[in-house]
Order: C-alpha cells, then sequence, then structure tokens
C-alpha cells in the first residue's frame, strides 16, 4: 500500500480536520469524489469509513475549490480528473525516460565493446555491426530528447491545473468596502451568497442574536445551513465575535457552519480559536477576491 493510503481516521475527526460538515464528506463519497476504506465487519458487512492522510488531503483539496474560487462540484470533478490524469502520464514519461536511459546507456557500452575489439577483426564494412548500433545509439537519444520534451511540457500542465485559477480573468473589485455603511456590507455579502447559489434570509438588526444573515443551500444529501456574522470593520475583529458566533453554532444543531466575514482582518487569536471548530473566517482580502471572482457588485 502506498505512503498516505492507510485509513486512520473515521469519518467525525476527517470532518474536523478538513473543516466540513461529516455529511459533506458522505455526499463526497456518493459522488464519488472521495473513495475511503472501510474497516472489517460492520452494520450490514460494512465497516466504518476511514480516511486516510491522501484522502484528508484530496478533501481539503476539494473544499478550498468550491470554497476560495466558487468550483462548483461537478467543475471539481473535471480538475480532480485532470490533476490525476497529468500525474500518471508524468509518472509513465519519468519511467519510459529512465527505461530509455538504461538501453541507450546498454547500447553505448556494447558499442564500446565492440569498437575495442575492431583491431582482432577483419574490417568488412557489409557485415560490421559499429555503424547500426551507431545509429540505435543516435535513434536512441532522439527518443530520449523527445520524452523529455514531453515532460516538460506535461509538468508545465499539471503546473496550470494545480493553479486552479478561474477561467475568466478576475478584475479588481471596484467598492471600496470601507466606504459603504454596514447595512451595505451585510447587503452585499448576501448577494455574494445568492450568486453562489445560496437562499439567503437577512435577519433584522434588533433579533440578529449575533447572526446577520442564514444561508442554505441543496447538498444532494439534504438542506445545508449556515450562520453569517457580517463585520465591517477597517481595523481587526477581536476573538469575542468568533466566540459569540460559535456560541450560536454549537446551539443551534440544524447550523452546518458560521462564518465570519469582516472587511477588515482578524487577530491571531482569532484565528486560533476557530481552529478545528465549524467557524470560517473570510477577510477583507479573501472577500474581494470572492466578489472579484462574482462579478459583484
Amino acid at each position: 500500500m502506498a505512503s498516505g493510503d492507510e485509513g486512520y481516521y473515521h469519518i467525525g475527526i476527517a470532518a474536523r480536520i478538513i473543516k466540513v460538515h461529516p455529511q459533506t464528506l458522505r455526499h463526497y463519497e456518493r459522488i464519488e469524489l472521495l473513495h475511503p476504506q472501510r474497516s472489517e465487519g460492520g452494520e450490514k458487512g460494512r465497516g466504518i469509513r476511514l480516511y486516510s492522510d491522501r484522502d484528508i488531503a484530496r478533501a481539503k483539496r476539494i473544499r478550498r475549490l468550491v470554497e476560495d474560487l466558487g468550483v462548483n462540484l461537478a467543475g471539481v470533478e473535471v480538475i480532480l480528473n485532470m490533476e490525476e490524469r497529468a500525474e500518471r502520464l508524468r509518472a509513465e514519461q519519468d519511467q519510459e525516460l529512465q527505461r530509455l536511459r538504461e538501453e541507450n546507456q546498454r547500447l553505448k557500452d556494447l558499442l564500446a565493446r565492440m569498437t575495442m575489439s575492431a583491431p582482432s577483426q577483419p574490417h568488412d564494412p557489409i557485415v560490421s555491426p559499429q555503424p547500426h548500433a551507431e545509429q540505435l545509439v543516435q535513434e536512441q537519444a532522439a527518443r530520449i530528447h523527445k520524452y523529455e520534451r514531453e515532460i516538460r511540457r506535461l509538468k508545465g500542465l499539471l503546473a496550470q491545473v494545480k493553479m486552479s485559477a478561474p477561467s475568466q480573468p478576475q478584475r479588481p473589485h471596484a467598492v471600496d468596502l470601507g466606504a459603504i455603511t454596514p447595512s451595505q456590507f451585510e447587503e452585499l455579502v448576501a448577494r455574494l451568497y445568492k450568486q453562489m447559489g445560496y437562499s439567503v434570509d437577512l435577519t433584522q438588526h434588533s433579533r440578529d442574536g449575533g447572526v446577520d444573515l442564514h444561508a442554505r443551500i441543496e447538498d444532494g444529501v439534504g438542506v445545508q445551513e449556515i450562520a453569517v456574522q457580517c463585520k465591517h470593520y477597517r481595523g481587526t475583529v477581536g476573538v469575542e465575535a468568533a466566540r459569540a458566533l460559535y456560541g450560536v453554532v454549537s446551539s443551534e444543531q440544524r447550523l452546518a457552519r458560521g462564518v465570519l466575514i469582516t472587511s477588515g482582518s482578524f487577530s491571531a487569536g482569532c484565528r486560533q480559536f476557530v481552529d478545528g471548530k465549524r467557524i470560517d473566517l473570510i477577510d477583507g482580502e479573501r472577500l474581494r477576491k470572492l466578489l472579484a471572482h462574482y462579478k459583484l457588485p
């Protein structure tokens, strides 16, 4: 078994590491984006899911494509398949190149031995194997050069795929987030989530309970609901805001996650607090990228 392929983590631990809901991982498995192992036995002969380090890395890649770049799951499948194909082709080309190099060296050694033994043999250009051996060496060298060029091309393709940039160039965002009002900031965030495919409900300011909007989306196994808190700050958002949102998410089982969004930045304490919790942070820099990607406003 290849390094990183052995299953170690059950779905609850894997979900916390990846920072997604367990149902999301089940959905990824159902649409065959993930293929975790299963332990022996269990209910109906199917053991518990065991996620390997490779599975964890793949799921994090899926989440980054979906959340950071706004790629839908169909697009994620295409990107992952392209990456796997490019990696597979590169490995095959590397193996073939190594084989050709070894064969080329074998022919060179053979040519050297034939050249050394040439004085003891009558020279007959018709039957002499030396020109043929030299031709073989030249042909092998040409094939090696061809494969090396192909490998460089595949490496370039793989680098482009791994960047996974949106197909449309991102334009600089025109709105100064610091210049709009807090209400306008919340409305802008609501429009962003609608553009991402969510249905959105803005809460009344007098009854928001620490949440400015609720966003819901069908994920294939049910409706996933997230609570979004907007902080229209020019400066740094402290850990208190993250604690408040975490309290809401922990007390309401219907909520899959909480998202804290600011036009400014987050303190180190805030980032440390949300680590491993069902809370995502979107600072001003990341928000501007999302707005540009979805062509808002």
